[in-house]
């Protein structure tokens, strides 16, 4: 009997094409959440590794939360959240955020 091979999302490729800066909450498997703000037109590498001594283990990823600026003071944060899961193997995707005039985000996602 052969073992099923691993399916995971090990990283994900994320380009800003908003018109404000985005602020990113990356939630791990492991519960390790990390924030990233990335500005207009610019694009982040996101993956996490925990140290195991002489070796590094993938932390998959499970979901992301993106959050822009209102355009005012009576427009809050508009936020959205994508769940990743892979199942075809260990995957990265790459992802476009979006947003039209009301900030509203959209996640077109890829994988590579």
């Amino acid at each position: 009997m052969r073992a099923l091979p691993p399916t995971y999302v090990r990283a994900v490729i994320v380009r800003n094409n908003c018109t404000r800066p985005a602020t990113l909450t990356v939630q791990f498997e492991s519960l390790t959440e990390q924030t990233h703000v990335v500005e207009v037109g610019a694009t982040t590498h996101l993956e996490h590794g925990i140290d195991k001594g002489g070796w590094t283990a993938v932390d998959p990823l499970k979901s992301i939360t993106a959050s822009l600026d209102g355009a005012s003071p009576a427009t809050s944060t508009t936020t959205t959240t994508q769940t990743f899961v892979s199942d075809f193997g260990v995957a990265i995707f790459n992802v476009e955020l979006t947003s039209n005039d009301d900030g509203q985000i959209t996640f077109s996602v890829q994988a590579s």
